[in-house]
This record gives structure tokens, sequence and C-alpha cells, in this order.
């Protein structure tokens, strides 16, 4: 399974970019100052120009410890799925994601984020319609604060059962852009309630994945270059090192023809601009880690538990708030008076205000 890197529309594998990372970040931060003499040559005999590209319209805004992030899904390549023949494994297919170390229990939740039926092979999604259940977003922080991420994309192939669509119709109804959250085989989580499904139809869509990636998004780790706004591409094959990728025109060969083949992928986006409707994201996430500790629903029931999330959402707040008045303690502390550390006081105190979500909570 391999992960890509998108560089001036260049498609870079994770192996040649964890190669030549040095040469590479290198000339960048050489060129975002004027000062690359002369351009950078990729496998492929691609070129990284030494005059940065202009910013297309919509471009991301920076990623980085203290700054807001964005994980979206921006399009699933199904390849040769859905093979609908007569042996084969129904015409649907799921999307689903996992992001470790990133609420406040530290424990993934797998997020459903497709789900579409009757799909036709080498099919191109680039978001849910309006009319099937799903949302590309897979993570937001208002302000990150951890040292890394590790996020996990699954794809999977199945006739999914029609209680399991209607049940997911359900919950989808009540989140407004939050993923589907699957804490548990044989249970969701909506925005506001927990689902049973009925005979634990869930383990459809585990039973039937084709194909597992897990990425790092490093922001402080020791040789590790820290990881800046854009795409990535994640397959189960390392074939798309020579093409190209842009938002408008999707994955291209050297001679500019769309990709058409039988390797599924799945295309991230990673932004750094401020969301404010999805503050409430992490906890929500948390509270599907622990969820089966609290509830015990019979098939087909639901049963609500905004109790819970608005708890675990005041857990999240009280934490950050502990660290922010930690940090504003060393910051008037006068033995403390190197400016380099000052300012990563200063930045770690203004990320840990950011992550709170209720006003009252906030330090004054």
């Amino acid at each position: 399974m391999t992960v890509f890197r998108v560089i001036d529309d260049h498609v870079v594998s994770e192996a040649e970019y964890r190669a030549r990372r040095h040469e590479i970040t290198t000339f960048l931060d050489a060129r975002a100052i004027g000062e690359a003499k002369r351009g950078l040559m990729l496998s492929g005999e691609r070129t990284l120009t030494a005059t940065a590209p202009a910013a297309p319209a919509g471009a991301p805004d920076p990623i980085g410890k203290g700054l807001p992030l964005s994980i979206l899904i921006r399009e699933v390549y199904t390849g040769k799925y859905p093979d609908d023949g007569p042996f084969g494994d129904g015409g649907d297919i799921a999307v689903v994601s996992g992001v470790k170390n990133y609420d406040v229990f530290n424990a993934t939740a797998r997020a459903l984020n497709f789900l579409v039926k009757d799909v036709k092979e080498h099919s191109r999604l680039r978001r849910p319609s309006p009319f099937t259940e799903g949302t590309s977003l897979v993570a937001y922080s208002p302000a990150v604060m951890t040292d890394s991420l590790t996020v996990g994309f699954e794809f999977a192939v199945a006739d999914f059962p029609q209680e399991f669509v209607n049940s997911l119709s359900n919950a989808f109804s009540t989140l407004a852009g939050i993923p589907l959250l699957l804490p548990y085989s044989g249970y969701m989580l909506g925005a506001g309630a927990l689902f049973k499904l009925v005979g634990n139809v869930g383990h459809a869509l585990f039973d039937g994945i084709k194909f597992t990636v897990t990425d790092s998004i490093d922001f402080d780790i020791y040789g590790a270059q820290p990881a800046v706004a854009g795409f990535r591409i994640v397959a189960a094959t390392d074939e798309f090192s020579n093409y190209q990728y842009t938002d408008a025109g999707g994955l291209v060969d050297a001679q500019g023809k769309k990709y058409a083949g039988d390797t599924p992928y799945i295309v991230v986006s990673l932004d750094g601009r401020q969301r404010d409707n999805l503050k409430t994201f992490a906890p929500t996430a948390a509270s599907a880690a622990v969820l089966q500790r609290f509830f015990s629903v019979k098939d087909g029931g639901q049963v609500a538990i905004d109790t819970v999330v608005e708890g675990l959402q005041f857990v999240s707040d009280a934490k950050y708030r502990d660290q922010a008045m930690a940090l504003k303690a060393q910051l008037v502390d006068p033995s403390v008076t190197d400016p380099a550390r000052k300012k990563a006081l200063q930045d770690g105190y203004a990320a840990a205000v950011k992550n709170i979500v209720s006003d009252a909570m906030k330090p004054k």
C-alpha cells in the first residue's frame, strides 16, 4: 500500500519523497525566498521549476502546530471494483477513515465517509451526492497540539443489506456534516444518538475491505519533515509515481490522459482553514470510543447520548483549559527570558484556547 505526495501537481511516491526529502525541502525552501538557481529533477524526467507556480484559486491555508487542520476526502476512484458479475462482491462501495492521537482519549473510532450503492467499476466519486449518505470530512482540529497524527483509510466492497443502508440514512440525517462514527461493529453513532444495527449487519462493511492504507501527518517529529498543506493520494500500488494531479483535472499521465486503470485510490487534502462549524468533532469522536461501556441497545434500537457527548466536551474543554493555564503561568515566570521559548509558550497557549469549545471555559 502506498501514499503519494503532490508537489507542484507532480505525484511523488512516499519512497522517493523520503529518500530525497532533504533535497526536496531544501529546494522548496530556497525557492520560497527566491534563491533557487535551477529546477529540481524528479523521477520520470519531471522538473520542479525554480520559480514557484502561481497558487490556484482556493489554495489551502498553511498547516502546522497551533494552526487549524481539516482532512477531507476529495476523490474516490473505484478501479476494477465493484465486480458486479454473478460471482462478484456486489455493486456497493464504502470508504472508512480513522485518526489516531486526535481526540481527547487518544482512541480511534472508525468514521464512515462514503457508502454508495450500485456503483459501476472505474467510477469517480468526487464527494457524496445529495442523494446518498456520507461526508468528505475525515477530521478537524481548531488548533493542532499533537506532534503527529496517524490517519488510516479502508476501501470496502460488498452487497450491503438494505436495512444497513436504511439505518445509515436515519443516522446521517442528524449529523450536519460530521462523519457517521462506528465505535464497534454493529453500532453507529449519530450526532445525538447511538444506533444498534439489526442482526449486526455492520459486519458486511468490514468483511469486504479491499485495501487499507495508513499515513502519518508529522508536525514536530525528529527526523521527519513537517507536513504541508495540499493533496495526498493513497492507493494499493506504486504505479502513479510519474503522474500529475490537480483538483480540476484529476490524475493524468505524462500525455495528459486521465487514469482509467484497475487500481482504486483515494485523494485527500490537508488544509489549515478555520472551520468553526466543526469544533465539536473531536468530542464526538471521543464519545464513540467509550460508548459501549455505558449503553446496551437492542437490535434496531437507539438511545440518546447528548449528555455523554456534552460531558466529554466538558472534559475536553477542562483538559485544554488546564494546559492553557499552565502555559500562561510559564509565560509570566520572570525566569523565562529566552525569546524563542516565550514565543513557543505563547503559541501553545493560543492553540490550547482555540481547542476550548465553550466560551465559559476559556481563560480570561
